[in-house]
């Protein structure tokens, strides 16, 4: 990842999500025209897409806005 894709990732909307076995997990979302390199990196070609990043890997994705999914992906 490049200077400016670091900073486009900076501008991403990112939430942290500490669970109670201290796993980190991420949710990002990157819109292809907002962050190009974020969203090319991360294979995201449709909004929403949320990601669940473990030590800097992605460990699962779901794309579009389906809260029982995210519920379980959080599980």
């Amino acid at each position: 990842m490049d200077v400016h894709d670091q900073q486009q990732l900076k501008k991403s909307r990112v939430v942290r999500v500490n669970s109670e076995e201290l796993w980190d997990f991420f949710l990002t979302q990157a819109a292809n025209q907002g962050c190009p390199g974020v969203a090319r990196k991360m294979e995201i070609k449709a909004m929403p897409t949320f990601l669940m990043m473990k030590g800097g890997d992605s460990t699962d994705k779901l794309v579009g806005a389906n809260p029982d999914a995210i519920k379980k992906m959080l599980k």
